[in-house]
């Protein structure tokens, strides 16, 4: 049936229209204005060993963060995602509040790596 008929089945085809660009992963600036978080390139980085002891180094790897720092009650994050999982953080200390930054996933593993190699 045709027109608009309630009754006839759905098209379930594949969309056509899609081109591989659709697919590809989101820039993370695109990810921070759709978030509304903040976005750093990571150009500019001084990389601090200390602050591992907030955030491991196996947790930075596997979840692809970074600390970049920290004051009395925020701990500034570098983040290819929205939500990583840093729930040991919160466990370990409960009252440092997490603020996340976008940035690329290359660039946080490069410096993943040069803080594994500074150990």
């Amino acid at each position: 049936m045709t027109g608009g008929d309630p009754t006839g089945e759905p098209d379930v085809g594949l969309d056509t229209g899609l081109d591989d660009e659709a697919c590809a992963p989101a820039h993370p600036l695109e990810l921070a204005l759709r978030y509304g978080m903040r976005f750093s390139g990571l150009r500019e980085v001084a990389l601090d060993t200390r602050l591992l002891l907030y955030l491991p180094l196996e947790i930075c790897e596997r979840e692809t963060v970074l600390p970049l720092s920290i004051n009395e009650e925020l701990l500034h994050v570098a983040s290819a995602s929205p939500d990583p999982d840093l729930e040991t953080v919160h466990e370990r200390f409960p009252e440092l509040k997490i603020e996340l930054v976008f940035a690329p996933v290359e660039r946080i593993g490069a410096l993943c790596d040069e803080l594994k190699a500074a150990l």
